[in-house]
């Protein structure tokens, strides 16, 4: 279960891998994030349920009276907000400007590198150690 959860965080707002997509295909990001929203939250209920009806079996315990309710609300209410307020920046374009100066960063690099003819260079050295046969050991 937690193996295949770490796909989901691609989905799930914000995801890093729909910030570098729409940085790199020139595609809206709040789109992405709209568009991952659901059926994220559709995976996470399968896989609530999925984890109930196959989940351990055991002695249940006794349900936590309000009070305790109450006081773990209160304390996870910050937590809770953290999402509302990523979303927020990311739609109003504060937070889009981070994973873009990376991109641009990355994109500037492989330019240098492709002008200065960076494999051509590397390719003898790289061939000098490994070698050049290809044949596949069995």
């Amino acid at each position: 279960m937690i193996a295949s959860a770490s796909t989901t965080a691609n989905l799930i707002p914000p995801g890093i891998m729909a910030v570098v997509d729409s940085a790199t295909g020139n595609v809206w990001i709040g789109g992405l994030f709209l568009a991952g929203v659901v059926p994220g939250v559709l995976i996470g209920i399968g896989r609530v349920v999925s984890s109930d009806i196959r989940g351990p079996v055991g002695v249940m315990k006794k349900r936590a009276p309000f009070t305790e309710i109450a006081v773990a609300a209160g304390g996870a209410a910050l937590p809770l907000v953290i999402p509302v307020i990523i979303m927020g920046g990311i739609l109003a374009g504060w937070l889009y400007s981070l994973p873009l100066a990376a991109v641009a960063g990355a994109s500037a690099l492989g330019w240098l590198v492709a002008c200065l003819r960076g494999p051509e260079i590397v390719a003898p050295h790289i061939t000098a150690i490994a070698g050049s046969d290809a044949a596949i050991p069995r």
